[in-house]
Formats: structure tokens, C-alpha cells, sequence
């Protein structure tokens, strides 16, 4: 029996969409699955500030994943960082934090926050696994195209102490660029990429030949990927997933199937997202 963590990070949007595909891919007779999020005690929609019932946000995590452990946080927690590390500031008006953009991801809980929730996601594992995913609430496998997961873990142990493997890459313009979807590799390689994620901010932002100011998602993970010393690996069986967006709660749960919401996320993508393209993402292989 293979034991495999997945740790969740980031705001808790669509799990209960995304656990009817990701159950079906991590949870099989040769696996013994732990789940693991931390999450925000709010969250911010159009400028505005909706506090959650925490009981109740629990309540219906459970319902989708039977969850090890949970943690729920305020962004307090960068607020503290920051009077400790005053340097690494976007904003110093904290009434600014939460609405001005420079470019799209800015602002000191836009920019820092997937950052600190992974960071305090991989801190909540009790035990050693064959096998470490992390991954955002509302992304969904397509277990069904996908290769089994028993092929990542024998991937995972081959790349052993330090291969990682992300699913969302892209070179442009002799720049790698990262997004936070999922990532999967061994325990000691997951423990290199996680727990030095802060000192890695603050190093990058700080540093007078880095200087690193806009430390957000693209640059950021580039950043930590490379100062962590973690090696990108290539994996033949590329995961094929999508990001869960707004559209796919109106499809019954009789009728939800892989095709449906995707099709439907991927309109969405087409129409608001800015770095979206005509990809077909329920066609491929996987989204890059």
C-alpha cells in the first residue's frame, strides 16, 4: 500500500466539484490517501470582503475530502511577516493591499497568499509519504485520461531525492514561468521545495541584485523552484486537468462528467481570463 499525501492549498472555490474527479484518480485499492488544506478566513470578490462561517466551511470541506487535517487562517499571518520583513512590502497602505493592482496579481495578499497557503499546507503533514501532490481546491483530474497514480509514485521514486514535477510551465521569451495548479514528487523533494518558501521571498525581494518586486505567481514559484534547488523533471504521462471556474456550479451533479465542466470552464477562461487562449483543455493531454 502506497502512501500518498495531497496537500491543498489556497482559497476553498468549487471542492465540491473538484472531489468528484480528484477522489476517483488518488483513491485506489493500492493507495492510502491523506488530505490536507490550509485555507483563508476570507475572501475578497469584487472588492469585497465576504468573512466565511468557519464551522460551516469545514462542515462542507469534510463532505468532499475526509480531510487529516485542516487550517483555516486570516491573512493576519502576512501582515505579521511583513512588520517582521517591512522590506518586502508591496503597499504601505494596508487599505490599498486589497484592491490596487500593478499587474494583476499584486498587492501584499494577491501577490504573498498562494505562497504562505502552500507554505502552510506541506507544514501540516503528520507522516512520510510515497508521495506528495499539491494542488488548488478548484482544479480537477481527468482521472479517466489520466496515467494511474501508482505511475506517478514509481516516477516520484525514481527522481528521488530532488525531482519535482509541475504541470503548468511555459518558456517565453527566456523566461520560465510557473502557476501554482498542481505539483507532484517525493516527500524529500516536496520537504526542499516547501519549507524554505518564506526565506526564498524574502531573499529575492531583498537581495540588491535580485530585487525581485513583483514576487507573484509566475516569478515567485520561478524563483523557488530554482533557490530551493529542486530539479524540474519531465513525466511521460503528462496530467490532464482544468481549472473549475464559475459556470460549472450550474450543471446538475447528475450530469456533471469531465467534458461538461470543462467545456463550459474553458468558455469562462476564454472571456475573462487574460492569459487564456482557444485551447480545448478537455481534449489534451494536459493544459501547457
Amino acid at each position: 500500500m502506497k502512501k500518498v499525501a495531497v496537500c491543498f492549498s489556497g482559497q476553498p472555490r468549487f471542492a465540491d466539484i473538484g472531489c468528484l474527479f480528484n477522489r476517483k484518480y488518488f483513491e485506489t485499492e493500492e493507495t492510502s490517501v491523506d488530505y490536507y488544506l490550509h485555507t483563508w478566513d476570507t475572501q475578497t470578490v469584487a472588492e469585497v470582503v465576504v468573512k466565511h462561517d468557519l464551522e460551516k466551511l469545514k462542515r462542507d470541506l469534510n463532505d468532499c475530502y475526509p480531510f487529516k487535517r485542516i487550517e483555516i487562517t486570516g491573512y493576519n499571518i502576512i501582515d505579521e511577516w511583513l512588520e517582521e520583513n517591512p522590506d518586502c512590502c508591496y503597499w504601505g497602505d494596508p487599505e490599498k493591499q486589497e484592491t490596487e493592482h500593478e499587474i494583476g496579481h499584486a498587492g501584499n495578499y494577491q501577490a504573498y497568499g498562494m505562497f504562505f497557503s502552500a507554505y502552510n499546507s506541506f507544514k501540516l503533514l503528520e507522516d512520510n509519504y510515497d508521495i506528495v501532490y499539491r494542488m488548488r481546491l478548484d482544479c480537477a483530474i481527468n482521472y479517466n485520461a489520466a496515467a494511474p497514480i501508482e505511475d506517478a509514485i514509481s516516477w516520484a521514486k525514481n527522481k528521488e531525492p530532488d525531482g519535482m514535477y509541475t504541470t503548468d510551465m511555459t518558456l517565453k521569451r527566456g523566461k520560465t514561468k510557473i502557476v501554482d495548479i498542481v505539483y507532484f514528487g517525493s516527500h524529500s523533494a516536496s520537504k526542499m521545495l516547501y519549507e524554505p518558501i518564506l526565506d526564498i521571498m524574502k531573499f529575492c525581494i531583498t537581495d540588491p541584485k535580485i530585487k525581485e518586486r513583483h514576487f507573484h505567481t509566475h516569478t515567485g514559484w520561478s524563483h523557488i523552484y530554482k533557490y530551493s534547488n529542486v530539479k524540474l523533471r519531465t513525466y511521460k504521462n503528462p496530467l490532464p486537468h482544468k481549472l473549475i471556474r464559475e459556470p460549472a456550479t450550474k450543471i446538475p451533479k447528475e450530469e456533471m462528467s469531465w467534458k461538461a465542466m470543462a467545456k463550459v470552464s474553458q468558455k469562462w477562461d476564454g472571456i475573462n481570463a487574460h492569459w487564456s487562449n482557444t485551447r480545448r483543455d478537455y481534449d489534451m493531454p494536459s493544459t501547457f
